[in-house]
Parts: structure tokens; sequence; C-alpha cells
């Protein structure tokens, strides 16, 4: 652990900020993007180990934005964590369908995005 690079995609600048230094302070490098242009922009630069990602962002979604990282060789197989404040199972099966690999409801804890995140990384390095 240390050298994984996590890209957050997050629209509201606090708890963007509130991610990064959470990842930082546990040793992680972090590239951030406020929607689906700064992503791309950011996606076309660094392959990321893991990327978090908010469904609700300004113009295209963040459901979109999963779409096309799915449909992109070389993101297709990168573990993706799909945030939202709108909970259910109806978000909880679109995030399957679309190739989420895991799924965190907002508000969440340090530790439980911690943990989600280092086991989607153990998972992907036994692979």
């Amino acid at each position: 652990m240390g050298s994984e690079t996590i890209l957050v995609v997050e629209d509201h600048a606090d708890i963007q900020l509130t991610v990064r230094l959470t990842l930082e302070m546990s040793g992680y490098k972090v590239m951030a993007a406020s929607d689906s242009q700064q992503a791309f922009e950011a996606l076309a630069k660094c392959t990321p180990d893991l990327i978090l990602l908010d469904v609700s962002l300004p113009g295209v979604s963040g459901w979109q934005l999963l779409e096309k990282i799915r449909s992109i060789r070389g993101l297709d197989e990168t573990p993706v964590v799909v945030t939202t404040a709108h909970v259910g199972p109806e978000v909880s099966r679109r995030a399957v369908e679309l190739g989420a690999s895991d799924y965190l409801p907002k508000p969440y804890e340090a530790k439980v995005l911690n943990e989600t995140i280092r086991r989607l990384l153990a998972a992907g390095e036994k692979k």
C-alpha cells in the first residue's frame, strides 16, 4: 500500500477535500475532479488504481461516466466505488448493473471508506 492512486470524482468541494485528506493520510496518492469533464481529463493523464465516483454530478452524471469508464480498454477492470446520498435497492442494483465494484451511501465514515478501498485493491492484486 502507499503507491496506489485514487481518483475522487465529487462535485461538493467540502466532501472532496475531506475525502482527499482522509485518503492522503492513509497513504494514497489522490487525483480529484469536480465533474465528468475533469474526470476524463485526469483519466487521460493517469490510470488510477481505483475510482471513487459520486453519481450526482453536474452535466454528465456519474452514472454516464461509469458507463463510459467501463467501455474504455484499460479502465474496464479498474475498481469503481459509487457514492451517493440517494439510498435504496434501486441505486445499488443500478451500480452493479453498470459495473461498479461497490457502493457507499453518503455519509460514510472514513473507516468504512478505507476498508472498502483496501478490500478492492487487495482483490485486484490477486487477479
